[in-house]
């Protein structure tokens, strides 16, 4: 189960840390998943990790295969403009919309 993740978004590059360590042999990194605007990432109680993508409007859920360490694309949901995501406790997705008002 990912211990933590983290999104460089101008690169589109989704980085893993596989344990507690933190240390760079512990970090897996997965580009090129089709994201265009990526925006935030927020990890699931149950180890999925999510992606907002504000350039295909979808919030995707991830898990990562334990035996091949490859990471794979559970389901999506439609959302207008995410920006944020996070997940409570119960892997209740809270969504951000950019919606152009306060």
């Amino acid at each position: 189960m990912p211990f933590g993740v983290a999104l460089d978004r101008k690169e589109k590059v989704l980085h893993v840390w596989v344990d507690e360590s933190l240390s760079k042999d512990r970090i897996l990194s997965f580009g090129h998943m089709g994201w265009k605007s990526p925006k935030d990432v927020s990890l699931g109680v149950d180890g999925s990790i999510y992606v907002a993508d504000d350039g295909t409007n979808r919030i995707y859920r991830y898990k990562i295969d334990s035996f091949t360490t490859k990471l794979k694309r559970k389901d999506e949901i439609v959302v207008k403009r995410p920006v944020a995501c996070a997940v409570d406790e119960k892997d209740n997705i809270v969504v951000l919309q950019d919606t152009g008002h306060l």
